[in-house]
């Protein structure tokens, strides 16, 4: 799945407080038990989801994707993409800054604005990639990556929340607890419910596109958790069709030292005679330029 969660990737954290959600998600220092494997009416259950998201012969033989999405947030459109195999992956993200991010065995690349900023690459990002990395490539592209016998997943049953009725599973780590909320006529996941120290995410899946014959969630609604930023995800392109030849190290293009973050804008050196010089518009360098589309502002 394309989850809505960090700063600058197709994830998303934080969330809003939902009026007698935090009885059912608490985060547990019991050991990890995945029902599964343990409970026949959970895994009778599980076995309906999984079929609805595309079956276990589907996801099994995904090996790699690509996924292209506009996500809006509080009114500014970005562009990401995303190239992932069972190994690799690499995000990459216009908007008021570009960013490039790869995670590729042991090593992690970052390029900002054109410039590489490896050595300062948030954690929180490289624990992101890693994380989408960590499950099977099908089931987290289609959003039901808790069948792992370490994972601590549970059957809650029947759940009313705010007034729509569900069948929910709780899925638990040391740090967050997760209901995955399925609408009970369709046994697709509806809905996802974060809970970890900085308070309740919540995250609607509304659509859904097939890929290979797994379903996809297509188009995703979200907030974090003071209600401030509302995050819309519509999932543009899903395919296959790349190779391992997009995860080469990206190189860097000479710029504004300063990396600027200009709207729609990618920064060159004067040094180029290919294109017209300007000044940059925000910190008025002679040798920083904004370009768009292929044309420098004058």
């Amino acid at each position: 799945m394309i989850a809505l969660r960090g700063s600058v990737g197709l994830e998303m954290r934080k969330g809003v407080f939902i009026p007698g959600l935090a009885l059912v998600v608490t985060v547990s220092a019991a050991a990890a038990t995945n029902e599964y494997y343990t409970r026949p009416e959970a895994k009778a259950f599980i076995d309906k989801v999984i079929e609805a998201h595309g079956g276990k012969a589907n996801l099994d033989k995904i090996e790699r994707v690509k996924r292209v999405a506009e996500l809006v947030q509080n009114g500014e459109k970005r562009k990401v993409s995303i190239y992932q195999t069972r190994t690799k992956i690499k995000r990459v993200i216009s908007g008021k800054q570009n960013v490039v991010e790869i995670i590729d065995g042991a090593n992690a690349t970052a390029i900002v604005q054109g410039r590489n900023v490896s050595e300062k690459m948030p954690e929180k990002s490289k624990e992101s990639l890693a994380r989408m990395l960590s499950k099977p490539l099908g089931y987290s592209l289609s959003s039901v990556d808790f069948l792992g016998k370490d994972s601590d997943l549970r059957y809650v049953g029947q759940t009313n929340i705010q007034g729509r009725l569900f069948e929910a599973l709780e899925s638990r780590s040391a740090t967050e607890t997760n209901l995955h909320c399925v609408d009970p006529a369709t046994f697709r996941i509806a809905r996802q419910i974060s809970h970890d120290k900085d308070g309740i995410s919540v995250q609607n899946l509304l659509a859904y596109k097939t890929f290979q014959g797994v379903q996809v969630p297509s188009k995703i609604s979200a907030i974090d958790a003071n209600g401030t930023k509302k995050r819309e995800l519509d999932l543009l392109i899903v395919s296959d069709n790349f190779d391992d030849s997009e995860f080469a190290k990206v190189k860097e293009t000479p710029g504004c030292p300063l990396m600027c973050q200009y709207s729609q804008a990618r920064i060159i050196c004067a040094q180029n005679e290919n294109f017209r010089r300007g000044p940059c518009a925000l910190h008025g360098l002679r040798y920083c330029f904004l370009v768009f589309q292929g044309e420098a502002n004058n």
